[in-house]
């Protein structure tokens, strides 16, 4: 698939806003520490049940930064309850 494809229309991509940061406070020191806290948002891509790879986007470029495979960097609202 390319990039388009990914992120049109919701899963597997899917866009964060970054202006609050991210919810997990582990994950969000490392992104001040690898210097992206001035991006407006992560990407991700879910490739599994819980796997998840969080990057950016530039045009047509995926960039990984992260693997997630516990989905807990931006773990969903449901398994917050």
């Amino acid at each position: 698939m390319t990039v388009q494809q990914v992120f049109s229309g919701g899963e597997p991509g899917k866009d964060y806003p970054l202006s609050s940061g991210l919810p997990n406070a582990e994950a969000n020191d490392r992104l001040f520490e690898l210097g992206y806290d001035d991006e407006d948002r992560i990407s991700r891509i879910r490739v599994s049940g819980t796997g998840r790879l969080y990057g950016f986007r530039r045009d047509e470029r995926f960039y990984a930064l992260w693997w997630d495979p516990h989905h807990q960097i931006w773990p969903s609202r449901l398994r917050n309850t």
